[in-house]
């Protein structure tokens, strides 16, 4: 049975409309939005709500796949503060994967953190690293 938790967020500014806590999926909450906010306004709104000492983060299409979160969850235990993947190789049109490219070798160049190309967008991370910058 899917009971809502009763800890709403009603601000003004967030698009989440309300928690559901499932118990039969081993005590996971799922954020649920009000209206279409696009893929990184709901990656914001779940990690904004996030409340737990993991945040897991993945999209609803399955391109990562849930089965990767034990292994992730091995890999946190070297006292890591967030464990992504990265793609061997884009799976999308040569103009795509041409201009992905691009995008990354800008970002790359442009600021002092580097980040690998064909990062996912599933990632396992610590409470503390999600709050970090906020």
């Amino acid at each position: 049975m899917r009971e809502a938790v009763s800890r709403k967020h009603r601000v003004s500014s967030s698009p989440v409309s309300g928690v559901i806590y499932l118990p039969e999926y081993g005590g996971h909450y799922v954020c649920y939005l009000s209206h279409k906010f696009g893929h990184h306004g709901a990656i914001v709104a779940g990690l904004e709500s996030s409340t737990g000492d993991l945040v897991f983060l993945m999209d609803c299409d399955l391109e990562e796949q849930p089965e990767w979160l034990p292994r992730s969850h091995d890999e946190l235990q070297s006292h890591l503060d967030v464990v992504y993947g990265v793609q061997e190789r884009r799976v999308s049109t040569t103009s795509a994967n041409f201009l992905g490219e691009v995008f990354w070798k800008a970002v790359n160049f442009l600021w002092s953190v580097r980040i690998p190309y064909n990062s996912v967008t599933g990632r396992l991370m610590t409470h503390d690293y999600v709050n970090d910058g906020q």
